[in-house]
């Protein structure tokens, strides 16, 4: 096995979780979770009650999201600056 000698790092595009932060951190709900979750030495109980609430609010989510539409936007002109380079990288790392 050799070596690259040309790498490209790529983030990923902004996706649809990501573009939904500004919304959650907004939520009534999220706020009182957050304080509850700053003071959680004093009373957890009330900070894993209020984060079960936001599950169930659907207000927090976990895992893959699709991209955005800037996302994929983003992804397309990477792609496309990629390609019209005369020496491609031999390893992308995403």
């Amino acid at each position: 096995m050799h070596l690259p000698k040309r790498v490209a790092a790529v983030r990923h595009g902004e996706s649809a979780y990501n573009k939904m932060a500004a919304v959650k951190q907004a939520h009534p709900l999220y706020r009182q979770f957050d304080a509850a979750f700053q003071a959680r030495s004093e009373n957890p109980e009330r900070a894993v009650e209020l984060a079960n609430e936001l599950l169930d609010a659907q207000v927090l989510s976990f895992g893959a999201s699709d991209l955005s539409d800037n996302g994929n936007r983003q992804l397309y002109e990477t792609g496309a600056g990629l390609s019209g380079n005369r020496e491609l990288p031999d390893l992308v790392i995403a």
